[in-house]
């Protein structure tokens, strides 16, 4: 794997199209490869209801720098040497909780009107080219359906998901009525179906790590918040002592995150919404914390899922978030996927502005480069638990 990463790195460092294709002809190292450029003058285009737009209520935003792509591996310089690739991409919208919830409100069992501020966003999914989904709700509800309050409004709002899908959508535009083509009892077979999943996927020993990525969010949350109420010193400061935690506590680099708490230190009103209620009067702090490593465990999850081609008939697989939370579009619009490399279907990104950004290259190493082993005897041992409790606790002792 440390190979893999030196030619990842190496490849990060081609900017020349040119370069970059004879690269993939001539050089072994790289053609197992997947090498994706993300920006506005590359050939491949985004469908329109995948780019990044501002609509009335919501935002639809990709992880990308710019909606068009250059795609490469092997089969595709292949078929560019003797005429034009038409490689598959397969995109598809995630959509938040917030947006799952609005269906709950509307597709009832016996539904009235969409109401107006709504339209917008119902018309969109109902598009005969839109791909969406809903996992961003089951992944963050599949640990709480434990909890029989909450499970009854997983069930429900499931319900709602698959009366939308069953809408009948020619009626709808003929008159505007709410009809479904499946009745109650097939909808409510599909809902148990998916529901019984959650309950597998909550029992699943495989899925501790993903339950971990969530967490790690969690912790880092904790400590960059702890770190802003405790310190005066500048967001450089404030940041390596996040890397310091990162490097001794929690084992693991989350790029992402860790540049949306920068942003955070540097008061630059980038991420102003998403930190909102950080406040030291609010009573739910630790809770909201909570909340928001959900809103980051999700951008990292659809980022993970790129790196899966999820079709056989597509090479890449894309997904864009549609959000009601303009806290959680902040944090995709201050760290865009400016290029990114898919080895063995992990995705590896280079960010438009990451932690070589924040860093000089001298503490880009010492940090970073040289605390590699070191991190992952941390990961392998820590306890998180223990290590949540002690965040919290301090937490609550700022709190007024």
């Amino acid at each position: 794997m440390s190979n893999n990463l030196n030619y990842i790195n190496e490849l990060f460092h081609l900017s020349d199209l040119q370069e970059i294709f004879l690269s993939f002809l001539l050089n072994s190292n790289y053609q197992s490869f997947k090498y994706v450029l993300t920006g506005v003058n590359y050939p491949t285009k985004l469908p329109d209801w995948s780019c990044n737009k501002k609509y009335d209520k919501f935002d639809v935003l990709n992880l990308f720098s710019g909606d068009n792509l250059f795609v490469f591996d092997l089969k595709t310089v292949y078929e560019m040497l003797v005429g034009t690739s038409c490689n598959k991409i397969d995109v598809c919208l995630a959509l938040d909780n917030q947006a799952v919830s609005y269906l709950k409100g509307i597709f009832t069992a016996k539904p009235s009107n969409i109401p107006l501020d709504k339209q917008q966003y119902i018309e969109l999914l109902l598009r005969e080219d839109v791909t969406y989904d809903y996992t961003p709700y089951v992944w963050e509800n599949m640990k709480k359906i434990s909890d029989e309050k909450i499970s009854f409004n997983v069930l429900e709002t499931i319900k709602a998901c698959e009366r939308f899908k069953s809408m009948d959508v020619e009626i709808y535009k003929k008159n505007g009525e709410i009809r479904y083509t499946k009745n109650e009892d097939e909808i409510e077979q599909l809902s148990i179906g998916m529901y019984q999943l959650m309950e597998q996927g909550n029992q699943n020993e495989r899925m501790s790590s993903f339950w971990k990525r969530q967490e790690a969010s969690y912790l880092l949350l904790l400590k960059a918040v702890i770190i802003n109420f405790s310190s005066n010193r500048n967001a450089r400061h404030k940041f390596e002592e996040l890397f310091n935690f990162v490097n001794d506590d929690l084992g693991v680099v989350l790029e992402r995150e860790m540049v949306i708490c920068y942003h955070f230190f540097n008061r630059d009103h980038l991420v102003d919404k998403f930190f909102k209620r950080i406040q030291t009067t609010n009573k739910d702090l630790i809770k909201d914390i909570y909340g928001m490593s959900w809103d980051l465990f999700h951008i990292r999850h659809m980022e993970f899922m790129m790196g899966k081609q999820l079709l056989e008939e597509a090479r890449y697989t894309v997904f864009s978030l549609l959000t009601f939370d303009r806290g959680m579009a902040e944090c995709i619009e201050v760290c865009p996927i400016r290029k990114y490399i898919i080895s063995e279907e992990k995705l590896y990104p280079l960010f438009e502005y990451g932690i070589r950004n924040i860093l000089s290259e001298k503490d880009f190493d010492n940090m970073y480069m040289y605390n590699i082993k070191k991190r992952q005897n941390i990961v392998g041992k820590s306890n998180y638990n223990i290590l949540k409790l002690q965040l919290e606790n301090e937490i609550k002792s700022f709190l007024v």
